[in-house]
């Protein structure tokens, strides 16, 4: 299944679990994460590749479709919203100003 048809699906969501879904961005990631979709995606790392580019959805929705199938590209800073790298880099700044952040360096041989 392609990406477009997916959001063609979603245009005939209306409701989930009897409650109105307020937005695209809501339909997508409630249609997303029912169970047999899920499931499809598992098989699909390519079709997930494709989602997990789309920005509307939030990046821990996109990490966990990643995970789920098995996608092990690299993430740079690039896979995060404006807003999301605003606050991930806010947070390691507190973490370095209060002394709770550390970098520790892995060798492999």
């Amino acid at each position: 299944m392609g990406i477009e048809k997916i959001f063609d699906l979603l245009e005939g969501e209306k409701e989930l679990y009897g409650k109105p879904i307020p937005d695209k961005t809501h339909k997508l990631m409630n249609w997303l994460l029912k169970p047999e979709n899920l499931e499809r995606l598992k098989k699909n790392k390519n079709l997930v590749r494709q989602l997990t580019k789309l920005k509307i959805l939030p990046s821990s929705v996109r990490l966990y479709l990643r995970n789920l199938a098995g996608v092990t590209d690299k993430i740079t800073e690039d896979f995060f919203s404006k807003s999301e790298l605003k606050e991930i880099k806010k947070r390691v700044a507190e973490a370095k100003a209060s002394g709770r952040y550390y970098l520790r360096r892995l060798d492999y041989i």
